[in-house]
């Protein structure tokens, strides 16, 4: 073999070593890549998800609240006397009737005094009486049927009805009109030696003693009604146009089973902000009932469509959830509808929406994510 062979055969090895060198150099380029493409895919961070899947579902409010009294007042005396006896007394625990007599105080020397000041104005009357049938011959057979009607053991009836005017100017000077209207004055002070029930109820607390002199002003006992009471109960500031008043409920004393009906009677007019509820005040009435019974109503607002369940943490203070949309975080917001324990039903999401259930702590809206059902 000559140099010029020797030469040729070694330029084509090294061709040769050349090319299978570039060859698996391409090879090796392109695997690199591929291995650099899932890797950056794989470093996607991955939340746990929700898929959504919307319902129809009754809506109701669960509600509970305690018996109060619907009227409860602090009895005291206008005026000042001594106890009577009587049947009753007012002590804790005794109940009376509306309208029954509680209380009787020794008005004996202030009748005495108001039945005088009758025959004193009686006394005027007849005085007048010639006069008024010279001068004021057309008023003169009320006037009369007046005085001969008239009884200082009775109520003082109304004077009959003047039409003239110098007939009222003759009465006035008189004084006739100023003595009528002090003995209605007094009238009305003899009916406040008996103190009767402003409605039906029980004596919660009190100690008055049979012989005992009340003075006007000192509280004598507290009066609580108890043929109607009210409940008041708190709704989420969300359901507040589900709850409107005169609305009819039942609601369920648990201990006993017995259920009652009732009535809301009014809303409250401000939120709660720290709660953001609302007082609703429900009206009951029924045997049994007592003040301080704990009472569960359900506030029943019929169906409520294409909503869903899922947990309170994946909504945010604002009522926002987030959502992986495209591989992407975005943040949606929705309508909560009731509350259970831990979860809250709420509308706005679509049929699959993947709803982001971990707690949230960093703001993650337009990165990039894989859902983890």
């Amino acid at each position: 073999m000559n140099r010029l062979t020797t030469v040729l055969l070694s330029c084509m090895v090294v061709l040769i070593g050349w090319s299978c060198t570039d060859g698996n150099a391409t090879e090796d380029a392109q695997s690199t890549g591929t291995d650099r493409g899932l890797g950056k895919e794989a470093s996607l961070p991955t939340y746990q998800t929700l898929r959504i899947s919307l319902e129809s579902k009754g809506q109701a409010v669960n509600v509970t609240g305690r018996t109060q009294s619907l009227e409860s007042i602090q009895l005291t005396s206008e005026v000042q006397g001594r106890v009577l006896s009587s049947a009753k007394i007012l002590n804790e625990g005794v109940s009376y009737r509306k309208g029954e007599s509680m209380l009787k105080l020794d008005a004996n020397t202030f009748s005495l005094n108001l039945k005088s000041q009758k025959s004193q104005f009686l006394a005027t009357l007849v005085r007048l009486m010639p006069q008024i049938k010279l001068d004021y011959v057309e008023a003169h057979p009320s006037w009369d049927a007046y005085v001969k009607g008239f009884s200082v053991e009775g109520i003082l009836p109304d004077l009959p009805e003047v039409n003239n005017d110098q007939l009222r100017y003759f009465l006035s000077a008189n004084n006739l009109f100023t003595s009528f209207y002090a003995l209605k004055s007094g009238e009305q002070t003899l009916s406040k030696y008996t103190i009767r029930a402003p409605f039906t109820g029980v004596v919660t607390s009190g100690n008055v003693s049979r012989g005992a002199v009340v003075n006007p002003g000192v509280p004598l006992a507290s009066f609580s009604r108890t043929d109607v009471f009210e409940v008041k109960a708190a709704i989420s500031a969300a359901d507040l146009s589900d709850i409107k008043s005169g609305q009819k409920i039942s609601l369920l004393h648990t201990s006993t089973g017995k259920t009652y009906q009732g009535t809301i009677k009014r809303l409250g007019g401000s939120v709660d902000p720290s709660t953001q509820s609302i007082p609703v005040f429900i009206q009951v009435s029924g045997k049994g009932l007592k003040e301080g019974m704990f009472l569960e109503a359900s506030l029943g607002s019929g169906m409520v469509e294409q909503i869903a369940e899922i947990p309170l943490r994946a909504m945010n203070r604002t009522n926002q959830v987030h959502l992986i949309q495209d591989s992407i975080i975005i943040l949606k917001e929705v309508k909560p509808i009731s509350y259970t324990e831990n979860r809250v039903w709420v509308s706005g999401l679509a049929e699959g929406d993947a709803v982001i259930i971990e707690e949230i702590l960093a703001p993650i809206v337009g990165t990039k994510a894989i859902p983890q059902p």
